[in-house]
């Protein structure tokens, strides 16, 4: 299968011996000064679309058994960000719902709903920050490595609506209430050993081991029974289903009206970068 036309996505892919590596090449500085309107995503969200996309490709491509996931230099996928992102003045209520709704109900809804579907093993090799969706791709991967100094955070809170795309419905099947809430509520960033430590991500190693421990394990998936990883996969995301069914959506509607409260234009960012919890 062709996958040249997600270069324009952000994402490079490359297919050897069953293993489809996909880059996510887009850091949040390369996205300075691209915007959209209504109900149209802005160039910001061009990875995050394909990451939404690619999944039925992957499906039913059968040089592809297992897809390893990373990104470039100190990040690996960030959604959201910086303060300058914030809405200013008053809020055009009409474009709000459209592009809320857009991005809420239907882009980060179909990320979930793809991942927890997609039935052959993904990896990930989180190599910096992540954050907001980004997030939901680390906790939605099938085993998750990631360097010990990559901080992860979801900045919903700071950016003044509630954390309802992917962590705000899930966490807690990772690390229990108590944890999602700390972090959640907060927005502070953990780094790779703290992630590990609460169980959010499967290990964490030495930043300059990241690479060749994910390789290992995507090598390894390559050569396994493919049924049997697929069943048994399948068993497991059952349980990302049941969320999906008793939190997942509640939050992704939350997250939705919490836009109208104003917060978002309103309230000033108290702290950024996010504070880093050692």
């Amino acid at each position: 299968m062709d996958y040249e036309s997600y270069k324009d996505q952000g994402l490079s892919i490359t297919v050897e011996n069953g293993i489809a590596t996909t880059i996510m090449t887009r850091k949040w500085d390369d996205y300075e000064g691209m915007t959209g309107t209504g109900s149209s995503p802005n160039a910001r969200n061009t990875q995050h679309r394909g990451l939404t996309d690619i999944w039925r490709d992957f499906a039913v491509d059968p040089d592809v058994r297992v897809v390893l996931l990373t990104g470039v230099d100190d990040e690996f996928y960030l959604s959201v960000g910086r303060p300058g992102a914030r809405p200013t003045g008053e809020p055009d209520l009409k474009q709000m719902w459209e592009w809320g709704s857009y991005m809420t109900q239907t882009e980060v809804r179909a990320l979930y709903r793809e991942m927890i579907n997609f039935d052959k093993p993904v990896i990930a090799a989180v190599n910096g920050a992540t954050g907001g969706s980004g997030l939901t791709v680390v906790m939605l991967s099938d085993i998750s490595i990631v360097a010990d100094d990559a901080w992860l955070f979801d900045p919903h809170i700071m950016l003044g609506i509630s954390a309802g795309d992917g962590a705000g419905g899930i966490w807690p099947l990772y690390s229990g209430i108590a944890k999602a809430k700390l972090y959640l509520l907060t927005s502070d960033a953990i780094n790779g050993k703290e992630a590990d430590r609460i169980g959010l991500v499967s290990r964490s190693v030495p930043r300059e081991d990241l690479q060749r421990v994910a390789a290992d394990y995507a090598e390894r998936l390559a050569r396994y029974p493919e049924v049997s990883l697929r069943f048994t996969k399948r068993g497991i995301n059952q349980w990302l289903q049941l969320a999906s069914l008793v939190s997942q959506e509640y939050a992704l509607t939350l997250q939705t009206l919490s836009r109208y409260s104003g917060e978002q234009a309103r309230n000033p960012h108290t702290e950024w970068p996010p504070r880093q919890v050692p």
